[in-house]
């Protein structure tokens, strides 16, 4: 959808931004903190809201947007994701996580977990993120030890109607799930410190990180 949309595109133009002699439009920087704030503002329904939870498109289809939502600050999991970049995303994935847990498709739960290790948790000291990934592992093992030919019992979809993304994306969520962080430091020169100082210049003052 259109939030999603621009949702990437704000990833891209923040990659861009670091590009040496890359000379962007005017209002690159301004488009990539207004989508943050937007996303801050944006009202996702949690799982509770319906009492079928994710299997109720709509509501599973708003998942998505926020799981990606955590690529815009990070870079795709480059830098650190910390609770004080927007809280809102960090209480959606903590009240929703045993809803996404309920559902069991693995690209869904593999993107909760993900987001997890994101902010700093890890097996010993999480919860939420120790089920997560025994979770995430067992899938890999009843189906033959392949993540690329796993069904969630919902889905009915024929693995021959399945897109190359459609395959790649369920190891690709999935590993990014069970493996240790590495986090790049936010230095001049790095997407984080791009994406810093556009929020710096043009985010609202709740939606900027401190420091």
């Amino acid at each position: 959808d259109s939030v999603y949309s621009w949702l990437l595109a704000a990833i891209t133009l923040t990659d861009l931004l670091i590009v040496p002699g890359l000379v962007l439009p005017d209002g690159a920087e301004e488009f990539v903190a207004g989508t943050w704030d937007f996303l801050s503002t944006y009202h996702f329904p949690n799982a509770r809201d319906h009492p079928d939870h994710y299997k109720y498109e709509p509501i599973e289809s708003e998942s998505w947007t926020v799981t990606h939502s955590a690529y815009l600050p990070t870079g795709y999991g480059r830098h650190m994701q910390t609770v004080e970049d927007g809280p809102w995303l960090f209480h959606y994935i903590r009240e929703n996580f045993f809803y996404a847990l309920e559902y069991g498709l693995l690209d869904h739960i593999s993107e909760f977990v993900d987001l997890l290790r994101q902010y700093g948790c890890t097996e010993e000291n999480d919860y939420q993120l120790r089920i997560g990934t025994k979770f995430v592992l067992s899938l890999y093992i009843k189906s033959n030890r392949s993540w690329i030919n796993q069904h969630g019992e919902d889905d009915d979809s024929d693995s021959e109607d399945e897109t190359d993304y459609d395959k790649i994306h369920k190891p690709w969520t999935a590993i990014s799930a069970v493996i240790p962080r590495q986090f790049v430091p936010i230095v001049p020169g790095t997407y984080g410190y791009a994406f810093q100082e556009a929020m710096r210049k043009y985010g609202k003052k709740s939606t900027q990180r401190k420091g």
